[in-house]
């Protein structure tokens, strides 16, 4: 899948490399300075697989998006983005069964056959996430933004659906969720206490690990979506579409059959695609490294998985670049059978979380406007980058402190 940008919100000239194109593959993570476009680039992408992923299903046809400046005024607007709009915006998306161009302030959307559709379940977990865990009952909440309210339905499910007590990606924590009331406690071997009264960490961490846990292992290759696992409305879409088949004399009993079977199909879900705002809200260093962890686990459950998350912290793109170089010593070991050497790799960097270098895109967004890719070096996110460099230049800041103080010696 492909994104084009420019001249929408911060973004300015986009990405002027490969005519425009931001290319995103398995693993994607987005830097840059506050405000300059991280989540602009993550909502759009979200905007348009979702759009491409309900014309695939004949929810929506590329009229009725086009009509009435809906893709703005609704679509857009349900990401609170229909105010980053000029007259020269131009946004493109190239997915696998459509392309969209938007161009002199109109919309075309064209079907093509780029490769193999795998039907998505896609996620977008805002930053804002938070409030799901310090109100007891979010789902109550009215006058919510949109992708906060979807994402608020997914994790109130995922209370339901997961087991009672879960271990966290945090050495020493789990979780206990009294499903009746739809509470959860976050305990240790020395105490427990609601999540609404915990840390902005746990707070942080639960709803993003929870839903993403169930989304991931839900689309494990092979395995099928039940009706509950569908959004409310999915489920009535679905049961609209159920009941107009069974009702319908004029078909017989084979094309009725066939019919719900393609039905069925259209609603099974082959790939998980988690769209995460600042995965390291309020965690510790380390735990930043486990979360990652765990999101790359789930990111590789599946063959068509993908994920994409905008990040501030450069233990992130760090702890990444640790993930490829396992994978590159582990595919080494394993060819050469040398399984005390993949225990060891493994020791490091869990097997689970090791990515290819080739699956790996980092963009950095500049308060310019405008978006490069961050250099590798083997295929390995490079050093130089935005995020280190700051912490660099905190270092040189205090040797230059060190220097004035000689100086009064």
């Amino acid at each position: 899948m492909k994104l084009q940008v420019k001249n929408f919100g911060p973004i300015r000239d986009g990405y002027t490399d490969r005519n425009g194109w931001l290319e995103f593959s398995r693993v994607n993570a987005i830097i840059g300075p506050q405000g300059s476009g991280k989540s602009t680039i993550a909502k759009l992408l979200g905007t348009f697989l979702w759009l491409e992923k309900q014309l695939v299903r004949g929810y929506l046809t590329p009229n009725y998006i086009k009509l009435y400046n809906r893709f703005r005024k609704k679509y857009c607007a349900y990401q609170n983005m229909d105010n980053y709009f000029n007259d020269d915006t131009i946004l493109a998306f190239q997915g696998d069964s459509f392309t969209f161009e938007y161009v002199n302030e109109q919309i075309n959307i064209n079907k093509v056959n780029n490769g193999y559709y795998a039907m998505p379940k896609i996620m977008y977990i805002p930053a804002e996430r938070n409030l799901a865990s310090i109100i007891d009952r979010p789902d109550k909440l009215k006058g919510i933004p949109g992708a906060l309210g979807t994402f608020i339905d997914e994790y109130e499910r995922a209370k339901i659906s997961t087991d009672k007590n879960l271990m966290l990606p945090i050495s020493g924590f789990y979780i206990r969720i009294d499903k009746a009331n739809r509470i959860i406690h976050v305990g240790s071997d020395s105490h427990s206490v609601r999540l609404s009264d915990s840390a902005s960490g746990f707070q942080s961490l639960v709803p993003l690990y929870l839903v993403s846990k169930m989304l991931g292992e839900e689309i494990e290759e092979g395995k099928d979506l039940k009706q509950s696992q569908l959004s409310a409305q999915e489920k009535i879409r679905l049961q609209n579409e159920i009941e107009k088949i069974m009702l319908d004399t004029n078909i017989s009993e084979e094309v009725r059959q066939a019919t719900l079977r393609t039905i069925s199909m259209r609603h099974k879900c082959e790939s998980f695609i988690n769209i995460v705002e600042e995965p390291e809200l309020n965690l510790f260093p380390d735990t930043q490294k486990q979360v990652l962890n765990e999101l790359l686990r789930l990111c590789n459950l599946g063959k068509y998985n993908v994920i994409v998350f905008t990040t501030h912290s450069p233990y992130l793109i760090s702890y990444l670049a640790n993930t490829i170089k396992a994978n590159d010593l582990g595919v080494k070991a394993i060819a050469s059978g040398m399984n005390n050497k993949i225990n060891l790799v493994s020791e490091i960097v869990p097997q689970s979380a090791w990515i290819k270098k080739e699956e790996c895109r980092i963009y950095y967004l500049s308060n310019s406007g405008d978006i490069k890719q961050l250099d590798t070096i083997g295929g390995i996110p490079s050093d130089d980058n935005y995020l280190n460099n700051a912490l660099a230049k905190s270092n040189i800041d205090f040797s230059n402190l060190l220097e004035i103080e000689q100086q009064w010696q």
